[in-house]
């Protein structure tokens, strides 16, 4: 308003009048504001004066139901060459694909967060998704969403958001997490390993009657990004690398890249899965499920399908608690208290997803397939946890799939998969393998020396993390085991006696240097063997703590000893370990039927002889400091109901990966490489032997 009395800077008179659809004045005098704005399509504003006599000076179209962009956000990583970028956005009154997009390319100088006046901003795409091509490398992209709904008059518009790839607070975020030197901003060039690309551009999509299946830890980010992980465990990985959306999207371009039907991932952080795996993967056609670890740690497994596939039923059986519904363990753990308690804490959950063909996809009549994705118990002291787990997840699937009426090997085939955390030569695979453990198998003896072991306290894990037994420590232990019990043996073994006679021996050794000499002797003397006759369990469990309490010298102490021991044995070695039952375990009948075999042919008859054999698979993890090399990832299909199954292509090899310095890489974004097969789908499911009886 203008001055009191009206003086010369008093505002203009002005009229206002709202006109519904049909162009008619609306009865203002009538009506609140509320419904007179409701009901009102455009507003005219005339001079002072009679409205029906004066033009308009404006005339304004009144919106209702205006869609609008809630949120919009982007990669928070720097984006890659050939790696698609799509934004998660929230919308009121309008879908993704009803909006108009536009995705621009910025100059490396505001790209860094030096943005000029005159910066151009070129546009590049017009499509929900992009994907950063050569052009983009040192650029900076953003992305402006305008949202649009339809209405009589034509569509509406809504503000438009706008948000550049790799936002700054992004940037404060990778700083402060050690990652000065990468900017969430420029395009990179993409870095996937020139190997792996080769090999996976020669695979197509499966055929009909065909499935490729495909295992992948894919590491989680607290295990990665973490200070102990980057100091202990990946000193060899730039700590850019280990950011979580950079390894996100090596992640989603490894996975589309094999052209799969079926993949298991495990340690899947909960976020990232709902916020990117799902969203991006489903770019290639593949929908998953989800299944948490019984912890209140939000990470666990997936599983993703192909759309030639239906999801049927889905469960996540929790291995910390099911095995009370068992009589034979329940019974074990009732003798042993640490086995209940190793049990109870694993956190491992087994994730069953039980999936159907499409007739027309499949080239057969519809087919059910029972996916079983496990990431089982970590600990390398724990290989009767990891045993006992496997045990269990068979007998889940057989009550799984019969409370859906079917029968494993004739009306649905199994694919046992994932992260076992187990070599080749484990009680894991070889129970999958030949359909049972015996009661007296090593890895129950192997296991009690768990107890000694504070193994709930994250820092005492982390502390011991490179003084524990390794698959390789193992095999020693059991080599240098069976020499001393000799041939014509009882299973126990006299180590103090036998150390004191070694301990000469090494200590003349010539090719071992003085200061070694001296650390071996005061090990030995910090932790010296127990006197009298051992069992492998005490014996096992003497090495435990000599490995825990003088780690830099436990390999050359078990070489000597080993060596010495096939000097001066009298008698062959005996061809396994003895070990008396242990107790808590006599109750278990650890079996299954379910005609499980690997493509690797682990444990297979040797044909000339009838005896187990296991073979060589290639390697599937390599990390530490140094790095070591394991096979730890593997894949079970059901006998029968599968045929033709191999390796649809090899990892990298030795070579490759000692290039690598260690996993993950900035070309690898995990410790651990993808195992992927291709099976073919047997025309007539047949059940194998064991499946007669029924």
């Amino acid at each position: 308003g203008g001055k009191k009395g009206g003086g010369k800077h008093a505002a203009p008179q002005v009229l206002l009048e709202l006109r519904g659809h049909d162009g008619q004045a609306l009865p203002l005098e009538d009506l609140s504001n509320c419904q007179a704005f409701s009901q009102a399509h455009k507003l005219l504003v005339f001079a002072g004066g009679d409205a029906r006599q004066d033009s308009p000076l404006e005339r304004l179209r009144i919106l209702h139901d205006v869609p609008t962009v809630r949120s919009l956000r982007v990669l928070e990583a720097p984006p890659i060459v050939g790696m698609p970028i799509l934004p998660l956005v929230s919308l009121d009154r309008c879908q993704p694909g009803d909006c108009e997009w536009t995705w621009l390319r910025l100059a490396p100088e505001q790209s860094l967060g030096e943005a000029a006046a005159a910066t151009m901003e070129i546009p590049v795409g017009k499509d929900w998704t992009y994907t950063p091509s050569e052009a983009d490398v040192g650029c900076g992209l953003k992305v402006v969403c305008v949202p649009l709904s339809p209405s009589p008059q034509g569509p509406v518009r809504g503000i438009p958001m706008e948000v550049q790839v790799g936002k700054e607070r992004e940037r404060k975020e990778l700083k402060k997490k050690r990652h000065p030197n990468l900017s969430p901003l420029a395009t990179l060039q993409n870095p996937m390993h020139p190997v792996l690309s080769q090999r996976r551009s020669e695979l197509h999509t499966p055929s009909p009657g065909s499935i490729r299946f495909a295992t992948y830890n894919v590491l989680l980010d607290a295990f990665c990004d973490s200070d102990f992980a980057l100091r202990h465990l990946y000193g060899y990985l730039q700590p850019e690398f280990a950011a979580k959306y950079y390894r996100l999207q090596m992640v989603v371009a490894e996975v589309l890249s094999m052209h799969v039907d079926i993949a298991c991932l495990q340690e899947v952080d909960e976020g990232g899965f709902r916020d990117f795996l799902v969203p991006h993967l489903a770019l290639g056609g593949l929908q998953g499920v989800y299944a948490n670890k019984m912890t209140e740690s939000r990470w666990g497994q997936a599983v993703f399908f192909s759309k030639r596939w239906h999801l049927e039923a889905e469960v996540a059986v929790d291995l910390t608690t099911v095995w009370q519904q068992h009589d034979d363990i329940q019974a074990a753990a009732a003798v042993d208290a640490t086995l209940a308690q190793n049990l109870s804490v694993s956190g491992t959950v087994a994730q069953l997803v039980l999936l159907r063909s499409s007739q027309q996809t499949m080239g057969h009549e519809p087919r059910r397939i029972c996916v079983a994705n496990v990431h089982l118990f970590s600990h390398p002291l724990a290989p009767h946890i990891r045993l006992i787990q496997t045990a269990l997840v068979t007998r889940e699937i057989r009550a799984f799939t019969s409370r859906h009426g079917l029968v494993p090997g004739r009306d649905v085939g199994v694919l046992f998969a994932g992260d076992f955390n187990a070599e080749p030569s484990s009680g894991a695979v070889e129970f999958l393998s030949t359909g049972s453990a015996s009661k007296d198998h090593a890895e129950f003896a192997e296991g009690r020396a768990f107890a000694d072991i504070d193994h709930c306290s994250k820092a005492a894990r982390e502390e011991l993390w490179h003084a524990v037994m390794l698959a390789d420590d193992v095999r020693g232990a059991r080599g240098l085991f069976v020499r001393v019990d000799g041939a014509q043996g009882n299973g126990f073994v006299d180590v103090d006696r036998f150390v004191d006679a070694a301990r000469e021996q090494m200590l003349a050794d010539a090719a071992l240097e003085q200061d070694k000499k001296q650390d071996m002797q005061a090990a030995l003397e910090e932790v010296p063997p127990p006197p009298g006759s051992l069992s492998y369990s005490e014996y096992y469990r003497w090495l435990v703590q000599l490995k825990a309490k003088q780690p830099l010298v436990f390999s050359t102490i078990l070489h000597s000893l080993t060596a010495f021991a096939s000097t001066a044995a009298t008698t062959e070695a005996a061809p396994s370990v003895r070990c008396a039952a242990v107790e808590a375990y006599t109750a278990m009948d650890l079996s299954h039927d379910l005609d499980l075999q690997s493509p690797s042919g682990y444990f297979h008859q040797d044909p000339e002889n009838g005896q187990q054999r296991s073979v060589e698979m290639p390697c599937t993890y390599f990390a530490g400091d140094p790095p070591r090399a394991e096979t730890l990832d593997h894949v079970f299909f059901t006998v029968g109901y599968f045929s033709n199954a191999r390796l649809s292509f090899q990892p990298l090899n030795m070579e490759a990966l000692k290039a690598e310095q260690g996993l993950p890489s900035p070309a690898v974004p995990s410790d651990h490489l993808a195992v992927v097969v291709d099976l073919e789908l047997a025309i007539q499911p047949h059940s194998h032997h064991r499946h007669e009886a029924e």
